[in-house]
């Protein structure tokens, strides 16, 4: 978390449930970042529930890529967000 708000990368990908804190309680926290606020996220996850869905919507997620997933998928979600996302 403190790597990304110090020195935010071209893309961050996030598991929904990662150790400690969630997916989403980092996206709120990179969100409320001025350094970060814009930052392309896409989640990955294996529950996509409509809760988590809504949730990732209201704090800007990006994409969401369901587990299991082939690295063709992923990339290609990763390239679409690249080119959606302000310069």
């Amino acid at each position: 978390m403190e790597r990304i708000l110090r020195e935010p990368p071209d893309l961050a990908v996030l598991d929904f449930r990662p150790r400690g804190l969630t997916g989403l309680d980092i996206v709120e926290r990179v969100r409320k970042s001025a350094n970060t606020s814009h930052l392309p996220i896409l989640m990955i996850t294996s529950s996509p529930t409509t809760e988590v869905v809504q949730k990732a919507v209201q704090l800007n997620v990006n994409g969401f890529v369901a587990k299991p997933f082939d690295l063709k998928s992923f990339g290609d979600r990763a390239i679409q967000i690249f080119r959606q996302s302000p310069p």
